[in-house]
């Protein structure tokens, strides 16, 4: 494909991230007004009230199931940083700066420099806001949004991979591996963009840098399951989505104890299939059964339809280069398209004790990627056809990006949810000290104060209320 003349390219560059802007900015317009969960970050707050760095470092480099000292230094370090005590307003500036650094490294990987690609950018990111994956993602609780931070280090990794061969690189590649796979096991995903990346011979990070990431990853799991035996999420632990419905842990456990192998199967399975086809959502086949039920919202079947759509348009364009692929021969386009396969498969992976739709938002964000690939090159081979024949591509086009669009309606929409319910809950937290005090002033030293000084803060911050959503996102809108 012909490239356009240098001044041609800077103008679609700089439209492309103007256009990554007004996107973030939407979003964090809804963020910015959704206060915390209370039940969720207050005893994270708490911690960084009462604990320095050290004593968090050394209480808190691991507890059951989960080794994430970087996260509780994280929050530590930027609840200490809050000027004036305004803590919320601290740790939403950081929400919304990981946020649109994130939007505007996931625009720089698509590299859009023509006007057939422009076309195609905004669909790319209605499908990263629209996913499922993502909607839970932005929506995840604690003070810092981990989830939002390994999104973030997959785009900084890949971009890295993107560039010309330099040592700062491999130092900043090393770095953000080890500080996303110390912040939550699935940072372990950011390793996995690095080495498909360099495999598929992206060399903005030298086989020294990768060989570096891979020892730190060794390290991490023989500490993690041999030095202090942590260990991960078993059957039993947690109750989790199966067939139509989600099972306690004793329901689990009667059904697979004896092969807890099965339900691992079900769950890796179950995670590919929700970023391809958004069914099932959560282990749970919601959308099979409101058919079986004869009652199928109509937010259910765009989300199946319009991902099926896409994630078939994205068949077609991948499955003609798995040749060039088996001959280890790879365009720019074939390395991110590899990247979402083995990104998928991974993150997949990783899932399999129980599946939580948070989890495989890096998966949903390299399938925008994948997507964008396929729809760009399906413009561009269509630019030459006759009038008629676009027709035929345009129909499901305008379906697809309809689809998407009022599936990135709903990231807004639960974000509003979510801030009444937020809001709601700190305002009433006044009552619930006579039950939690005691514990509280156990464990944390003066945290009365802090209490009263966050819900103050909370509940003068003004949030939609429900009577003021329109009612035609009760039939369009996911609600989940």
């Amino acid at each position: 494909m012909s490239r356009p003349p240098g001044s041609h390219v800077i103008t679609w560059t700089r439209a492309t991230y103007l256009c990554a802007m007004a996107f973030a900015a939407g979003v964090a317009y809804f963020l910015i007004r959704m206060p915390y969960q209370i039940s969720d970050d207050l005893e994270h707050m708490l911690i960084a009230q009462s604990q320095s760095a050290w004593d968090i470092l050394v209480t808190r480099y691991a507890t059951v199931e989960s080794m994430r000292p970087a996260m509780w230094l994280t929050q530590n370090a930027v609840f200490e940083l809050a000027p004036g005590g305004r803590y919320f307003a601290t740790f939403k500036a950081v929400h919304v700066a990981e946020l649109t650094a994130t939007f505007l490294l996931f625009v720089r990987l698509l590299r859009v420099r023509t006007a057939v690609d422009f076309i195609a950018l905004p669909l790319a990111l209605v499908v990263l806001v629209g996913m499922h994956t993502f909607s839970v993602t932005i929506r995840e609780g604690y003070p810092v949004n981990h989830f939002l931070t390994v999104l973030l280090c997959c785009m900084v990794v890949a971009n890295l991979a993107d560039l010309r061969p330099h040592w700062s690189h491999d130092v900043a590649a090393v770095l953000t591996c080890a500080y996303a796979l110390f912040t939550i096991e699935t940072g372990i995903i950011v390793w996995v963009c690095l080495v498909t990346a360099h495999a598929a011979r992206w060399r903005g990070i030298s086989a020294k840098g990768v060989i570096a990431a891979t020892a730190i990853v060794l390290a991490y799991l023989v500490v993690r399951f041999a030095v202090l035996d942590v260990g991960t999420r078993t059957l039993g632990v947690t109750s989790s989505g199966y067939g139509f419905s989600v099972r306690n842990t004793g329901e689990l456990a009667a059904l697979f104890g004896a092969a807890p192998w099965k339900f691992y199967i079900y769950n890796v399975i179950s995670a590919a299939l929700t970023v391809l086809f958004s069914e099932p959502r959560a282990g749970v086949f919601q959308f099979t059964q409101f058919v079986l039920r004869g009652d199928v919202p109509a937010w259910s079947l765009v989300n199946v339809v319009v991902s099926t759509m896409a994630t078939v348009l994205i068949a077609v364009n991948l499955i003609p280069r798995l040749r060039r692929w088996r001959q280890w021969t790879f365009e720019r386009d074939d390395v991110l398209l590899v990247m979402f396969v083995a990104v998928l498969g991974a993150n997949s992976a990783i899932s399999y004790p129980y599946l939580k739709e948070v989890v495989m938002s890096p998966a949903g964000m390299f399938y925008a990627i994948a997507l964008y690939i396929a729809v760009r090159d399906l413009l561009d081979r269509m630019r030459p056809q006759t009038s008629a024949a676009a027709l035929w591509v345009a129909v499901p086009l305008f379906v697809l990006s309809t689809g998407w669009s009022l599936r990135a309606v709903t990231l807004a929409q639960t974000l509003r949810s979510s801030a009444f319910v937020n809001r709601n809950d700190w305002a009433a937290a006044e009552e619930r000290q006579d039950e939690v005090r005691p514990q509280w002033r156990q464990r944390h030293r003066d945290a009365e104060r802090l209490v009263r000084q966050l819900r103050d803060e909370v509940v003068h911050t003004p949030v939609p209320q429900p009577y003021t959503t329109p009612r035609w996102t009760r039939t369009w809108v996911d609600p989940y």
